[in-house]
């Protein structure tokens, strides 16, 4: 019989034990893998949410700073506007420090005939000065046409595809192309559409819809603003501000680090739970393997008898415990991985942050790393009893005594 039979056997013959380990091992690795995908899924979504903003400031009417930044981070559907956007407009763009400036108007699609599909979110935006919509437009019109008024654009959650037909409030909207996905809400399940068909859509809601939209034609909800790698977002926001008392500026950066910092207590706390469990682990696992070899030794003794000698016994006892830990650990991240993975967009609802998982290289390294801590977890007190029982004596092995062999 093969070494690696014979520790199959010697697991099989003690279910109840096997059983004990390979939960503990199980619970261990699961959570392990579970919190830090957690961990890097977050910290990895927070930089790519302001990456993907492409705006350094965001302006919004005052007293909807709240709900822009669900909007804008969550992809909750929320409207609401300022007036006076063209005027408003020319003055940001002539301060100093401005690269750009783009408006945004949003308006939530209605759960009523009128509308193909209700409570989401349809973006106005401009074509000629958007830096945020236009850099994940993955199918644009054949020959590269300018997107037309009654043109839409669709994230890449929303299931019709090119070619089809949308209608909101009453007015009909051809789809011309999607977005590539980016982890976005916002993005992702979002209607953008040219302001020019936004307002038109919105005139025509009157008489076409059974709820009328009231909204002027010279309001939007809000302007990105990019700067120039020499400005301070911070002094010219606090200018913004202060030349329009009605006006919130929004900084990008701060809104990270305030998720950021809103997110640092919940992942210390999962940290200091796997360390408590890791401990009472490694605890568990050393006292399952000492009666383990504790009850063992008339069976080692006897092999040591027969010829077995210490590197055998070793070999053996560390066989079973590689095996045993090894199918636990890969049970418990694969199911650690299944969980976060299941319950991905219901964890980006309760965190307030799209929730963009690690990929290729980066979760194969990550999976790795939590299968090495697991499985060293279980083989270094396993490894202890093993070179504890190797050094004991046949005799005393048989009889139950533990005398190990003199040194030197």
């Amino acid at each position: 019989m093969s070494l690696f039979m014979l520790a199959i056997k010697n697991l099989m013959r003690n279910v109840l034990r096997s059983a004990a380990l390979f939960l503990a091992l199980f619970v261990l690795s699961g959570t392990l893998v579970s919190i830090s995908l957690l961990a890097a899924a977050l910290t990895q979504s927070i930089e790519l949410s302001r990456q993907r903003l492409g705006a350094d400031v965001m302006v919004v009417p005052s007293g909807f700073s709240g709900t822009a930044e669900d909007l804008f981070l969550v992809g909750s559907a929320g409207s609401f506007t300022m007036k006076d956007a063209g005027e408003f407009q020319r003055a940001v763009l002539a301060s100093e420090g401005v690269k750009a400036a783009s408006p945004q108007l949003f308006v939530v699609s209605a759960p009523l005939p009128c509308c193909s599909v209700s409570d989401t979110m349809i973006v106005g935006y401009d074509p000629e000065t958007d830096f945020v919509i236009t850099p994940w437009l993955q199918g644009r019109r054949a020959g590269g046409e300018k997107q037309a008024p009654d043109d839409v654009v669709v994230g890449a959650d929303i299931l019709a595809g090119v070619g089809g037909r949308l209608k909101f409030y009453g007015h009909e909207f051809l789809i011309v192309g999607k977005l590539e996905r980016t982890g976005m809400r916002y993005l992702d399940s979002g209607m953008f559409i040219p302001l020019e068909g936004v307002r038109t859509m919105i005139a025509e809601s009157k008489g076409r819809a059974q709820k009328a939209l009231s909204i002027g034609p010279d309001e939007i909800s809000c302007l990105l603003v990019k700067l120039r790698e020499d400005a301070n977002a911070e002094k010219f926001a606090l200018r913004l501000e202060h030349r329009h008392p009605d006006k919130k500026a929004l900084l990008t950066d701060e809104m990270v680090r305030k998720t950021a910092g809103s997110l640092a207590i919940p992942l210390k706390g999962m940290a200091l739970m796997f360390i408590l469990q890791w401990a009472a682990s490694l605890f568990l696992i050393g006292v399952v393997h000492k009666f383990s070899v504790d009850e063992r030794r008339f069976e080692l003794g006897i092999m040591k008898a027969l010829g077995a000698t210490d590197a055998n016994i070793r070999s053996l006892l560390t066989l079973e415990i590689v095996i045993l830990s090894g199918a636990a650990c890969f049970a418990g991240i694969a199911s650690g991985l299944l969980l976060i993975r299941t319950f991905s967009s219901y964890l980006s609802l309760t965190v307030k942050v799209p929730l963009v998982l690690p990929q290729g290289t980066a979760l194969a390294g990550l999976v790795s790393a939590a299968f090495a801590v697991s499985l060293c977890s279980a083989l270094a007190p396993a490894l202890f009893s093993a070179l504890r029982s190797s050094k004991i004596e046949p005799f005393y092995l048989i009889r139950g005594e533990v005398r190990r062999k003199e040194q030197g």
